[in-house]
């Protein structure tokens, strides 16, 4: 099983970052893997094949 926690900072793209929060979570959600969003970052959970 593998857990990943990451979070997004997009430089000089103002104070509402929600557009790229959103596209994230998108891809994600598009994966079929599952995740949590936290308020500091978002955490994956995966198996290896």
């Amino acid at each position: 099983m593998v857990l990943l926690e990451f979070a997004m900072y997009p430089v000089g793209k103002g104070e509402s970052l929600s557009p790229y929060v959103a596209r994230s979570l998108d891809i994600i959600d598009k994966s079929g893997v599952a995740y949590q969003l936290t308020p500091m970052g978002t955490i994956t959970e995966s198996r290896l094949p």
